[in-house]
């Protein structure tokens, strides 16, 4: 079975394509948005159409989230095992998992299951890692506290 390593790096040989011109290799990153760039045409060019910090979002913005969600959203195809959409967006506001994902290993391994054409086989091997398993605990954790059933 692949190991999630070898998976990290074959799926991380991306192009060095420059994110604004889309022709050269770029060498820089926006220190706002961390958009990749080839040289200083493609940062103005950049920093003229406008960018914006990539942060997650704030525990007010949560909040002020969580009460603008009156009215109730629904799954199309809702079964069994369906997580309750406010309970998926209490995610979100957790601050240990916010912690959680500013380790870069964890980001990796994230990044490499998010992508994966087959994530089934892969999850296996990240079960193995202890930074993914203490992850997906403090997900399960969350998801299933705060109001006992999921339906």
């Amino acid at each position: 079975m692949e190991n999630i390593y070898n998976s990290l790096s074959v799926s991380c040989r991306t192009p060095k394509t420059c994110e604004v011109c889309f022709k050269l290799e770029y060498k820089y990153k926006c220190p706002t948005c961390l958009k990749k760039y080839c040289g200083v045409e493609c940062f103005k060019k950049h920093r003229k159409a406008g960018c914006q910090r990539k942060d997650l979002i704030t525990a007010q913005e949560c909040k002020k989230e969580e009460a603008s969600s009156s009215q109730k959203e629904e799954y199309v195809f809702e079964t069994e095992d369906t997580v309750p959409l406010e309970k998926l967006r209490l995610l979100a506001c957790d601050q240990e998992l916010r912690n959680q994902l500013a380790n870069p290993h964890l980001k990796d391994i994230l990044l490499v299951l998010d992508t994966s054409s087959d994530p089934e086989k892969l999850i296996d091997d990240a079960m193995k890692e202890p930074i993914f398993i203490e992850f997906a605990n403090s997900c399960l954790q969350l998801v299933e506290s705060k109001g006992g059933n999921q339906t």
